[in-house]
């Protein structure tokens, strides 16, 4: 997905030379700027295969309190039912 400002531009395209051996000590995949009527090349963005997120809502630890307080209490109402 290209950056919105980039996004309809002739002169910047998507380039992927991970198969080009010539292109080995380059980056594999970013997104390029043609400059000096294509003579010459400008990276604009590096395209890596990972993505780092870390956790915003925390479900785990809540999950885990909720179940300390309420499991034992519902758990006896259950039984005494049977």
């Amino acid at each position: 997905m290209f950056p919105n400002a980039l996004r309809g531009r002739k002169d910047v395209f998507l380039g992927d030379f991970s198969t080009n051996s010539a292109w080995k000590f380059f980056p594999h995949k970013g997104i390029f700027q043609r400059l000096q009527n294509g003579k010459r090349l400008r990276l604009l963005y590096l395209l890596k295969q990972q993505k780092h997120t870390r956790p915003t809502w925390g479900f785990s630890d809540q999950v885990q309190d909720a179940v300390d307080k309420h499991f034992e209490r519902h758990y006896d109402d259950i039984g005494a039912i049977n």
